[in-house]
């Protein structure tokens, strides 16, 4: 497997004419498409809820939903680009996303809008799929390491940008305006991409047929790469981490400490630019650290700030500062494995590109999604559900990562 890896990395496209900053910067956009849908609408949840008369806790749902369809739609698109290509099938996907953020921006019922999110979460999952499929296409194992970790920094502006965005909005125009924006956005995207972006995937690689013999023994075929599994479950966890960050946070900073919807957008613009900082020291000590040695240290890091989170909360010694401190340090650490992480599990798939980056999103979403539900309902106290999981996930994820070196 080791040999396989190796032998991967050879016959890819170089950095000698340049770090390809324009692809890179296209597939950060596309791939960022899933959390504006995601971070624009947290400072509206109060909003939708009083605006479509629902519970506060239901409007969560919304976001259930688009996890959902986000590891639904990965499932169908990854042997749908190792067969057709990359590039048709990621134009179809963010053409759905746009039309699931239009609905949505016309949604006049709780039911629509979670319909609405579900296809805009189909859409979406093109994005998330396919621009890992094209860095793996043309560039090598090392290659893909500084790439992944650049990608995931570009990305994180969505983040940064989302929230603040969509608490201006709020406040000038209805919370429907968010999504008429998300839509206005994909569009670029859209249109961007049919212009400058180009087929990556070699005629002789693509799956000769598709059905679902095919689909299955393809799936099956990664389902048994145990290293590539071992990662992937280990970013399974560490997703339920994040969720649990994305879903509470909203409930903590706007109802516990009672803080403003542009309080709130700034609060998670900082953890954003944490989450970049930490990613440019990744990237440059990628050329003296292992990538395994960086995702150790990152998620050391994330546990430790989030036990002390919980310890503090245990103890009435927490306050609405250190747990900004705290969250900060958590979420920021993230920069140090979410690339290489990713870069770590796509090192050892095999021929289907499309399809193993489906499966690492699928069971990174799905598991994820899973686990912070799980224990999102065994937990009452948003405080506490948040340091829980966070804790939890993120050493099951430590530990699953440490272990994969005695497979």
């Amino acid at each position: 497997m080791e040999q396989q890896a190796i032998n991967k990395s050879q016959s890819k496209v170089s950095f000698t004419d340049g770090f390809p900053w324009l692809l890179i910067i296209l597939l950060a956009c596309i791939t960022a498409l899933d959390a504006m849908a995601i971070d624009m609408y947290l400072p509206a949840f109060s909003a939708i809820s009083q605006s479509l008369q629902v519970d506060s806790a239901a409007i969560q749902y919304s976001l259930s939903y688009f996890i959902i369809g986000l590891a639904i739609g990965q499932l169908i698109f990854g042997p749908v680009v190792d067969r057709f290509g990359r590039r048709k099938p990621l134009l179809i996907g963010i053409l759905i996303f746009s039309i699931g953020s239009v609905i949505a921006a016309l949604a006049q019922s709780f039911e629509i809008l979670l319909l609405a999110r579900f296809i805009q979460a189909l859409g979406a999952a093109a994005g998330v799929v396919i621009p890992r499929a094209i860095i793996s296409d043309l560039f090598s194992h090392q290659q893909t390491a500084v790439l992944f970790s650049v990608l995931m920094q570009v990305f994180m502006l969505a983040p940064i940008i989302a929230p603040i965005l969509g608490g201006w909005i709020l406040i000038h125009f209805s919370w429907h305006a968010i999504f008429w924006c998300i839509s206005a956005i994909s569009f670029i995207c859209l249109i961007w991409s049919f212009f400058s972006l180009k087929e990556s995937l070699k005629p002789e690689k693509a799956l000769t047929h598709l059905n679902i013999s095919v689909v299955l023994q393809s799936y099956f075929k990664e389902l048994k790469n145990l290293p590539f599994m071992t990662y992937t479950i280990a970013s399974g966890f560490l997703f339920g981490s994040f969720l649990a960050y994305l879903g509470g946070t909203p409930v903590v900073i706007l109802d516990i400490f009672n803080l403003s919807p542009t309080q709130f957008g700034y609060i998670f613009a900082f953890n954003a630019v944490g989450f970049i900082i930490f990613g440019q020291v990744n990237t440059l000590l990628l050329s003296r650290i292992s990538q395994y040695k960086l995702a150790i240290i990152g998620l050391t890091i994330h546990v430790i700030a989030s036990l002390i989170n919980l310890i503090l909360f245990l103890t009435d010694q927490l306050n609405v500062y250190s747990f900004i401190f705290l969250l900060w340090l958590a979420i920021s650490a993230l920069g140090l494995v979410w690339g290489n992480l990713t870069a770590l599990a796509l090192q050892y798939t095999q021929d289907n590109a499309g399809t193993a980056s489906a499966l690492f999103g699928i069971v990174q979403y799905l598991l994820g999604a899973l686990l912070a539900m799980l224990l999102g309902l065994l937990l009452q106290d948003p405080l506490v559900k948040i340091s829980v999981i966070m804790t939890i996930c993120g050493a099951i994820s430590l530990f699953s990562i440490i272990g994969q070196k005695y497979i």
